[in-house]
């Protein structure tokens, strides 16, 4: 980013579950309540209680040639078309059901290009697409593609997930090396940050630990209530971001065996067959879908009933395979996964509620 003219330093503190007030009513649950859930849950139980799953094969036009797609990293749904950021940090542009349209900007270094993309988001007003460039900032496309600005970053190298939010734009902060001033923050249309929430945890450094383990960030979506919701990694704490006041509210949070010892690189490899995370975390009006990560890299998906908190441990395959279904991304209730088939066709997987 450019200059920034405001500033308002929050004093709100970022504070895990485990030291929440006990006056605020926040769920919390232990690996225990997970693991030995005992009930399983199916599509086939979401589609009686009024779920659908809808696999969009993505395909080119004419269908002559087989579209090729190395993996998917990002997925942003617009009005009438979506969006893929691909492990090869190419941004496609698709119709809704699947038709290839073109690529969104080159690779390049000259203006519209862009270097490395770690993420893409739908800019405030629903009439961009935003590409957050690690070293050359924010890129904005039209939705049709057509190159608009770039917008230079507060301090370039920094790997930021954003989500807008009315006008303003919610940037999740990710630098392994250092104390971070910040891991989130929040700029407004005049691109002036106006809210920055500290990290949660700073490491004290030794010889053996200049990173962090691994990345704050997992997720950071709006859901079908229009709530933003933000799930940092290292407390195992998801929070509702409140852009107007502004503030983070814990949600809800996971107690886990190693606590935050394992966020420290210093220690992780000594009990890294021993770590339990939560990887991904979503959530619809029903269920919060917790993605753990078990003793040996166990990856499970459970579900947890909003209404009582019962744990389900998922069985949800995609239609036809015997491949899970994790949500990876998610825009508002609906709950999106990427398959790639036997025969290498690549689909998106979206479950939601019926309407």
């Amino acid at each position: 980013m450019k200059q920034i003219s405001t500033l308002l330093l929050v004093s709100f503190i970022v504070v895990s579950c485990a030291s929440t007030d006990n006056k605020v009513s926040v769920p919390r649950y232990s690996e225990n309540d997970l693991t030995s859930a005992s009930s399983e849950i199916t599509l086939q139980d979401l589609m009686e209680n009024g779920y659908q799953m809808n696999i969009i094969r993505l395909r080119n036009a004419d269908e002559a040639e087989q579209l090729l797609i190395s993996d998917v990293t990002d997925v942003e749904l617009a009005d009438d078309c979506m969006f893929l950021l691909t492990a090869d940090s190419k941004v496609m542009r698709f119709s809704m059901d699947g038709i290839f349209k073109g690529y969104v900007g080159v690779k390049g270094n000259g203006p519209g290009e862009y270097i490395y993309v770690n993420d893409i988001y739908i800019a405030p007003g629903g009439k961009s697409i935003c590409l957050n460039d690690v070293m050359k900032g924010t890129i904005s496309y039209g939705l049709d593609g057509t190159y608009e600005r770039t917008q230079e970053r507060e301090i370039p190298g920094q790997i930021v997930f954003s989500i807008q939010d009315g006008r303003y734009v919610i940037e999740s902060v990710q630098v392994l090396m250092g104390n971070e001033v910040d891991r989130l923050r929040i700029v407004d249309a005049d691109n002036s940050v106006i809210a920055r929430f500290p990290n949660h945890l700073l490491y004290n450094y030794t010889p053996k630990s200049t990173v962090t383990a691994y990345q704050e960030y997992k997720a950071l979506f709006r859901n079908g209530a229009g709530e933003i919701v933000y799930h940092q990694m290292s407390t195992d704490t998801v929070f509702t971001v409140r852009t107007e006041l502004p503030a983070l509210e814990p949600r809800c949070c996971f107690t886990l065996r190693n606590g935050v010892e394992q966020s420290d690189l210093s220690s992780f490899a000594d009990i890294s067959q021993e770590v339990s995370m939560v990887y991904d975390y979503a959530e619809d009006a029903s269920f919060r879908y917790v993605t753990l990560i078990e003793p040996g890299w166990i990856q499970h998906l459970y579900l947890i009933d909003k209404s009582n908190n019962s744990v389900y441990k998922s069985e949800v395959n995609v239609p036809g395979s015997e491949t899970a279904f994790y949500p990876k991304w998610q825009s508002g209730d609906k709950l999106i996964d990427y398959f790639l088939s036997e025969k290498e066709v690549p689909y998106l997987i979206i479950l939601e509620m019926k309407h």
